[in-house]
């Protein structure tokens, strides 16, 4: 049994020397479309201010926790442009141990293709924040095996606990349709297809400074508004999304349903 014990520990701990990570994600994508992409800037028309808050794994003492808020505006009044928007984020992990938080300017330019088409593509510029608080960790030098927590660490870390650096992303969007309007008769829907690239810099990011970096990730969207009766007063939405960061990658499906009074 203490062999089986033994080989147990070995296996986790040769396991651990590969550990990756991936950027917080939301599983609301209407909520959040400028998160994605940032060529959603203006799409909506008008100006629009939406929050989300997100917390994983309730279960679990440690917080893991995000929050995102956003204002973009349509500007495509502007000829050439499409719309500008301002978006920050923070993201709480392991009871505030570590914690990223930025914030991201974007703007837009559209593009016509037709009567009813037009590309619109977006760029984002952001500074980001990571902070560690090194007083919330606790190593296997600290633990007596009859006393638990008893002893100070000789982990010596670093005194810089945190450190800022800038990020960029791109991304463009296909829109076909002129609905859902109202007493439209034929082809009341819109189309979307959308794709981004986000941290194009692969900016450098660790505490020790190791050769870590963080990686590149591509989003890939489709969206769509389709009108169920002539007043489009009753609207689906429907939506697919690909999230891929080395080594992960993750496809998440939903829709909406919107229902108005007239």
């Amino acid at each position: 049994m203490k062999t089986i014990k033994n080989l147990t520990i070995c296996v986790f701990l040769f396991y651990g020397l590969n550990v990756f990570s991936q950027d917080p994600s939301f599983s609301q994508f209407y909520g959040n479309q400028t998160y994605f992409n940032p060529a959603f800037v203006g799409l909506h028309g008008g100006m629009m201010v939406n929050t989300t808050y997100r917390r994983q794994w309730l279960g679990v003492p440690s917080k893991f926790e995000t929050y995102f808020v956003n204002f973009d505006s349509d500007i495509s009044c502007i000829n050439g442009l499409g719309g500008f928007g301002i978006s920050a984020y923070k993201d709480i992990e392991g009871q505030g141990a570590l914690t990223t938080q930025g914030m991201n300017l974007m703007l837009s330019t559209r593009l016509s293709t037709g009567r009813n088409s037009f590309f619109q593509l977006g760029a984002g510029v952001a500074i980001l924040q990571k902070t560690i608080d090194w007083s919330k960790y606790t190593f296997s030098d600290q633990y007596d095996p009859l006393q638990g927590l008893s002893y100070p660490t000789s982990f010596n870390h670093p005194s810089d606990h945190t450190f800022i650096f800038p990020d960029m992303s791109f991304g463009l969007i296909w829109k076909y349709g002129d609905g859902p309007k109202k007493g439209l008769l034929n082809n009341n829907f819109d189309f979307k297809f959308s794709a981004a690239v986000q941290h194009i810099t692969e900016p450098k990011m660790s505490f020790l400074g190791q050769e870590t970096f963080l990686p590149k990730k591509f989003i890939f969207n489709i969206n769509s508004n389709i009108s169920l009766n002539r007043n489009a007063d009753f609207i689906i939405s429907p939506c697919i999304v690909e999230e891929c960061q080395y080594p992960m990658s993750t496809i998440m499906f939903g829709y909406n349903l919107l229902w108005s009074e007239t």
